[in-house]
């Protein structure tokens, strides 16, 4: 068979790239390539680089080797010695460390009472007479009572018998000679410990309630080996407590924000000097979408100003360059297993090599003729079963959009008129379309009206109007919405009140049931007049009516000024596969509708994390009455024919009894 007849065959087995990105070597021979970040967010996620491929210049595929990253060893091995102070002068003090013989170390740790917290300098030597910096300018710190420590220093490997720290005494009291100090031996000849893989996270702040921030982090791409979040807050002194989590999907077929990690944010400041621990360590994420949530507790909002992420260490890359030419590295093809090369057999000699670096070139989309295909996002084809839309009391329009993932957030309306049992989403041909209800930890919240009443709440007839009593009525959205808070703030700074919360009596109460019923009352004071008095927090539980009374015990003070109140509603959406890019319809309020049960619950570790197109339903229309007028005129017309035919029998009966007659 001739070549050109094969053609066709060979170009129908060539995998699909979505991404191509040049590699440059720096001559021929072995080269290790770091795994960096681009290539992580852009290669299949999850699939230990399973789609890596490299190619030369005339696309023949080049062999490589994944090097695990360098394993931490069992126990680090140290190196004590002999300290001496040096002379000390108006502004500096500090020791040296002889380890008797000249040593690789990259690490120096000290054990010294505190509390300090001071700037320092180390220079290491081999003689003593030739000093080396190691640090320009670091900052070591022993603060017990604050629970912050960190008395050791990072530096490049290097042969050292002595090292030097000078303390720099400028704005603090000097730190007399340590207990004991330390280097950290390094094996010969073993390449230098990698910097951490980092991240900077773009994030939003988010609706919350008082005394809690919340911010919402935009990760690069799904299921990175993220380990730990460093956050940079502005400020002076900080202890906060603070949460990660990501919505996941739990026993019940719903997603729900699952914990991925905890801690304490800690800053202590001392002229211009701070020592903190502001890094939570976290699980690794699922999804591209992350909460972090602080606890305020009376503190003014946290001010975040970045958010960066650390990745667990990374594999290298291995390969051999037959010349100085770029090679090209494609990605991106979800279908393609992990390549095995005839270069396994010399694995072990490569682990222990130190072969130069080659650099990465800028990423870009591969040829659309070669991966059309795998560009295109892989969706689910799947479709619901078609859908009787009697009965139903309510339909939202869903705008047109994009096709793909799409979430849509569900407002009070459907909060207060669905059990979410009965939410279905319906496209023009009737048929459903399957979703995932969500349930965020952030709240829904919106601001209400407050009116102050001058006649006051219903009362007893007997009973004369409360003196120094502030009447103010809440009128909710919806009645029978879920349990909510309500939040009262104030521009006042020094006060004190008693303030009730209470709704009208039910029409179906006992005859001698109280005009008001109290939900809670609440003392509500401020003394400090140079911040702003905390917000009062209410937990309101389902109400029957919309109305609400708030009333303010002013004493004999002038009427306390209160700004609108927010209400804070429980906060969900549906993520749903948009199959066209026509209008849709939410239905709900059909209380007899038992909860779908979709396949696409099936895909739902992948639906979860990835990133949707949030859109928002249209305004809230009743359908009952369309939907049961057929019903009603059936009604109607028996009616009107039984009435008819009872007439007919009445006049039939009189002529019978005449003729008798």
């Amino acid at each position: 068979m001739k070549l050109w007849m094969l053609l066709p065959v060979l170009l129908a087995q060539t995998p699909a790239f979505r991404w191509a990105r040049p590699v440059v070597p720096g001559a021929a021979g072995p080269h290790r390539l770091d795994v960096d970040l681009p290539l992580l967010t852009h290669a299949e996620p999850g699939a230990e680089l399973a789609d890596l491929r490299l190619y030369d210049s005339a696309n023949r595929e080049v062999g490589y080797l994944l090097i695990p990253p360098r394993a931490p060893e069992p126990t680090e091995r140290w190196r004590g010695g002999r300290l001496v102070a040096i002379p000390a002068t108006r502004n500096e003090s500090g020791f040296e460390l002889d380890l008797g013989k000249p040593a690789t170390v990259d690490r120096f740790r000290l054990d010294s009472p505190g509390p300090f917290l001071k700037r320092v300098r180390l220079e290491g030597s081999g003689d003593r007479a030739h000093w080396v910096t190691l640090v320009g300018e670091g900052t070591l710190f022993d603060l017990p009572g604050e629970g912050l420590a960190d008395r050791a220093l990072d530096f490049a490997p290097g042969d050292y018998r002595y090292l030097r720290l000078t303390w720099d005494d400028h704005s603090s009291a000097r730190v007399p000679l340590p207990r004991s100090a330390e280097a950290r031996l390094s094996p010969p000849g073993a390449a230098p410990r990698p910097a951490p893989l980092t991240a900077a996270i773009p994030f939003e702040r988010r609706a919350s309630e008082p005394g809690t921030s919340r911010f919402r982090l935009k990760l690069p791409g799904r299921q990175l080996p993220i380990v730990a979040l460093s956050l940079g807050c502005g400020g002076g002194h900080l202890l906060r407590q603070a949460r990660v989590l990501e919505p996941r999907l739990g026993d019940d077929g719903r997603v729900a924000p699952r914990v991925l990690g905890t801690g304490t944010l800690r800053r202590t400041v001392q002229g211009d000097l701070s020592a903190s621990d502001l890094r939570l360590a976290i699980g690794p994420p699922e999804g591209a979408d992350l909460d972090l949530v602080v606890d305020d507790g009376d503190n003014p909002p946290l001010e975040l100003g970045s958010v960066t992420a650390e990745l667990a260490p990374q594999p290298w890359i291995y390969f051999e360059a037959t010349d100085a030419q770029p090679l090209t590295a494609r990605f991106g093809s979800p279908k393609l297993q992990p390549p095995r090369y005839d270069l396994e057999a010399m694995r072990t000699a490569a682990e222990q090599s130190a072969p130069p670096p080659a650099r990465w070139g800028e990423i870009a989309a591969a040829a659309p003729a070669a991966s059309a295909a795998a560009q295109a996002p892989a969706e689910p084809t799947l479709a619901g079963a078609p859908l009787n839309v009697d009965g139903f009391a309510y339909s939202r329009p869903i705008p047109p959009g994009p096709r793909g993932l799409t979430a849509v957030a569900l407002d009070a309306a459907v909060l207060a008129h669905s059990e979410f049992g009965d939410l279905r989403i319906v496209q023009g041909d009737g048929h459903q379309i399957p979703y995932l209800l969500e349930r965020r930890d952030e709240p829904l919240a919106s601001t209400l009206a407050l009116q102050r009443s001058a006649k006051g709440p219903p009362r007893e007839a007997a009973s004369p109007a409360p003196a120094g009593v502030s009447a103010y009525t809440v009128e909710l959205p919806y009645a029978r919405l879920p349990p909510a808070r309500l939040v009262l703030t104030t521009a006042a700074r020094v006060f004190d009140r008693r303030v009730t919360f209470a709704v009208e009596r039910a029409p179906d109460a006992p005859p001698r049931s109280p005009p008001l019923q109290v939900i809670e009352a609440r003392s509500w004071s401020h003394a400090d007049a140079d911040n702003p008095a905390p917000a009062l927090d209410v937990a309101l539980p389902s109400l029957d009516g919309k109305r609400l009374w708030v009333l303010v015990d002013e004493g004999d003070n002038q009427p306390l000024p209160l700004s609108p109140p927010q209400l804070l509603l429980p906060s969900y959406r549906l993520r749903f596969f948009r199959q066209t890019d026509g209008p849709l319809t939410l239905l709900y309020g059909k209380p007899e509708l038992q909860a779908p049960r979709y396949d696409l619950a099936l895909l739902a570790p992948q639906l979860v994390g990835a990133v949707a197109s949030e859109v928002t339903a249209g305004p809230e229309a009743a359908v009952a009455a369309a939907s049961q007028s057929a019903p009603m005129q059936t009604k109607l017309f028996w009616g009107a024919l039984s009435g008819a035919v009872i007439v007919l029998l009445g006049f039939m009966v009189q002529l019978l009894r005449k003729q008798e007659a």
